[in-house]
């Protein structure tokens, strides 16, 4: 549903991606247009709606997407010993770094109410920076800023 809500602006060359990282929900828009904004106003309204998240992550996605993580973090025993090496020294020499096992441990444990509940709060309680270039003139930034700073704080 949500690939044919935007696909027209995929066509028209807007681009957008959104991830989760440590420090919050990072929404990355690209595209040459004056449609630019409404694009990026429209999506942020629905991605800052539970229902939008309750509509897009289903079971059957959130199961494929756990199992792919899975297996790729139980194939990391198998990897190089010096690719080993790099993740264990990564863990070694910074905070908040996760051993593969304790990340296994972590996702088997995890279920969908879980993780929409972390996208819900995410969004909610994250900080904003807002680079915009390109053909976007500074008033028009400012106001898509409102909007998203509004939408992620309601």
């Amino acid at each position: 549903a949500t690939a044919r809500r935007y696909y027209a602006a995929e066509v028209a060359g807007l681009d957008f991606g959104f991830s989760l990282t440590k420090r919050g929900v990072s929404m990355i828009f690209n595209g040459f247009t004056p449609k630019l904004p409404q694009l990026v106003m429209r999506l942020v309204d629905d991605v800052s709606k539970p229902s939008f998240w309750n509509e897009v992550l289903q079971q059957p996605l959130f199961e494929i997407c756990k199992e792919r993580l899975l297996r790729n973090l139980r194939s990391w025993v198998k990897e190089r010993p010096d690719s080993q090496c790099d993740v264990l020294m990564s863990y070694l020499l910074q905070e908040g770094q996760w051993l593969p096992s304790d990340k296994i441990a972590a996702c088997e444990n995890t279920d969908l109410t879980c993780v929409q509940d972390r996208l819900t709060s995410s969004l909610q309680y994250t900080a904003m920076t807002l680079y915009a270039h390109g053909s976007m003139e500074k008033d028009t930034a400012l106001a898509v800023q409102r909007v998203i700073k509004k939408n992620m704080k309601s």
